[in-house]
């Protein structure tokens, strides 16, 4: 059971990651633009809170509150950034991600060699890393265009990904929950707890 519960964080950001990837599929580039939109919407309310509370501060306490009015407005700056220029911003904020997966990637397929070694692996988190590579260089070089088709795509894979991911942490997780238990004898050697029975 416990081991069951250190794995809930995991599964809930592979689901989160399938929810992404479905919305995707559905909304495609509109969803993403949304999602800056929202970005830089919540910048701009960060920035106004900020000041608010800036101006209380200083009308409260006195001093010239320079620091949370430039902090605001370095924020609202931003938020209308994202907001005004979402198209144009896409591609680099892609770039960036798309990178990042395929490290992401690499870093699993040197995972999976690890995990290997040990006996607790399956080929779902081989086939995960290579689709996480093919993922990010999809998104990084974006060979459709900005169309809706490449996110589709984008999308199908994220899904794809995020399942084969939760199959591969069920998997390896009934195959440890399975293995023998093994504990220390008075000599100091581990003894698997099936051989003790006999």
């Amino acid at each position: 059971m416990n081991k069951f519960k250190s794995l809930i964080p995991s599964i809930l950001i592979l689901l989160f990651e399938a929810v992404i990837g479905v919305l995707m599929i559905i909304f495609g580039e509109r969803f993403n633009q949304a999602i800056i939109i929202a970005f830089g919407a919540l910048m701009i309310i960060g920035a106004i809170v900020t000041l608010i509370r800036g101006l209380i501060a200083r009308r409260k306490e006195g001093g010239n509150g320079a620091a949370p009015i430039t902090a605001a407005l370095i924020m609202a700056l931003i938020g209308i950034f994202f907001v005004a220029a979402s198209g144009f911003i896409m591609p680099a904020i892609m770039l960036v991600l798309g990178v990042i997966m395929a490290i992401n990637g690499i870093f699993k397929i040197s995972e999976f060699f690890q995990l290997r070694r040990e006996g607790n692996t399956s080929v779902f988190t081989l086939i995960s890393a290579i689709i996480t590579i093919i993922l990010g260089f999809v998104i990084a070089f974006n060979p459709f265009g900005a169309s809706d088709v490449m996110w589709k795509i984008v999308g199908i894979l994220i899904t794809v990904s995020a399942a084969i991911d939760l199959i591969a942490l069920i998997y390896i997780f009934v195959k440890l929950k399975k293995a023998p238990q093994k504990t220390v004898d008075v000599e100091g050697k581990e003894v698997d707890d099936q051989k003790r029975l006999h």
